[in-house]
């Protein structure tokens, strides 16, 4: 470890931040599971009806544990990749990441609403009002139930996401001392997985449970979103080895039985106190337990391409599945499973899916490049030679219109979210520069 530099003309010193990854790969199966958990929001609002078991039907309604899946695992991948950049922030460095987030999160989520739009004029009467204003500017989740929901219902949680966003910056600065050793890491964890547990027992007496508010409000789902960032803490500071991945099987062992009793106990916890233990420590285990386990057949499967395809569609799925999925999916399941319905239920499903792919491919990913291309400053530099070209050349992603990053390669590109290349390469100029 290097010694802590100190700024000139006094101030604070930091330590350095010195991180070494299991690997420089992309963590495919984490892509993978996205797919899993907007299908399972799907499965929460098809509930089956009529005389189907309370079993299968608790299974559905479970599936509200997507959500805080992406609250977790969002809090994981922006660790994983800006960690290393964001603990030593510039104007510049700062800028480039909320245009990514932008980019990446907001065309489609704008199309999707301007699509609804008309048809809740004409069908519902509902007036371009303070909360359709709200779904605009992502700020709906600050509402108190319904207005949260309306318009496009899924969105809520993007509101959320954008609350993280805007503080993450902070939060990696803050952290800082966290990330410098596999002990402080676990300290982050440790603090992270109490301030869940302070969350939803503080829940009830603020108020927020009694029309299941505090299940959308930003601030009560801050901890999801901190306690993936502690996951990614310890998944950055450790290292590869055998012992590694038994642990990895131990944490998915533990979100496997965990989720099965959330379904067994047949107990909806949407609102609740209890609510972001019940999804959100099982969700945790799920994405360290797959990060270290990468060698896992289920890991391995979850990381192939039509896995990828999928889960790169995931975000699409998820914000269609209520508008368009109103008239392909819903209510077909509401008296059991009949078999036309069931069929008509599934081909819903498969055109859903297509579609998903298809915004994805022809929206989400010419967006996202475009505007990131627009809106981050293009600099010249010299190109490298040698051993420090080919280093750059690894940490530059296969989107080649990404941004530049200001990080230790300065020719390298900003990753997406699912490599650590970026984090590494930051992380070892900052030991450089110590």
């Amino acid at each position: 470890m290097t010694e802590p530099r100190r700024p000139q003309g006094g101030g604070i010193a930091f330590p350095s931040v010195e991180v070494t990854p299991m690997g420089e790969r992309r963590i495919g199966a984490l892509t993978g599971i996205r797919w899993w958990a907007a299908f399972g929001v799907l499965l929460s609002h098809n509930i089956p009806g009529g005389d189907t078991p309370r079993i299968i039907q608790s299974f559905f309604e479970q599936g509200n544990l997507g959500v805080t899946v992406f609250f977790v695992l969002s809090g994981f991948i922006l660790t994983y990749t800006y960690a290393g950049s964001l603990a030593r922030p510039t104007g510049a460095k700062i800028w480039n990441f909320y245009v990514a987030r932008f980019a990446r999160v907001y065309p489609l989520y704008l199309l999707v609403l301007l699509w609804v739009t008309p048809r809740k004029i004409v069908t519902y009467g509902a007036p371009i009002d303070e909360s359709w204003l709200g779904h605009l500017f992502g700020v709906q989740a600050w509402f108190r139930l319904p207005i949260a929901w309306d318009w496009n219902g899924p969105a809520w949680s993007v509101s959320v996401e954008f609350f993280f966003y805007a503080l993450f910056p902070l939060i990696i600065f803050l952290a800082r001392p966290l990330l410098t050793s596999a002990r402080r890491a676990w300290v982050f964890a440790g603090i992270a997985l109490a301030a869940v547990v302070l969350e939803s027992v503080l829940a009830e007496p603020i108020g927020w449970t009694s029309d299941g508010t505090a299940t959308v409000f930003p601030p009560l789902r801050l901890c999801d979103f901190v306690l993936g960032m502690a996951m990614g803490a310890v998944y950055l500071r450790s290292k590869s080895n055998r012992r590694l991945a038994r642990w990895g099987l131990v944490l998915l062992a533990l979100w496997l039985v965990w989720t099965i009793l959330v379904i067994w106990l047949r107990t909806s916890y949407f609102g609740l106190p209890g609510f972001n233990i019940a999804y959100a420590i099982p969700s945790a285990a799920l994405i360290l337990g797959l990060a270290w386990t990468p060698d896992l057949a289920t890991t391995r499967w979850l990381a192939t391409r039509p896995m990828i395809v999928l889960g790169e569609a995931s975000y699409a799925f998820y914000l269609i599945h209520m508008s368009v999925g109103a008239d392909l999916t819903l209510g077909l399941l509401s008296n059991g499973f009949g078999k036309k319905n069931t069929f008509l239920w599934i081909i819903g499903v498969i055109f859903l899916t297509a579609m998903a792919i298809g915004l994805n491919t022809m929206v989400e990913t010419p967006a996202r490049r475009f505007i990131r291309k627009w809106l981050t400053p293009q600099r010249k530099r010299a190109a490298p030679s040698g051993p420090r070209r080919a280093e750059q050349e690894h940490a530059v992603t296969d989107d080649s219109t990404a941004a530049p990053s200001d990080s230790a390669s300065d020719a390298a590109k900003e990753p997406e979210p699912e490599t650590a290349e970026g984090t590494q390469a930051a992380m070892r100029a900052s030991a450089a520069r110590d």
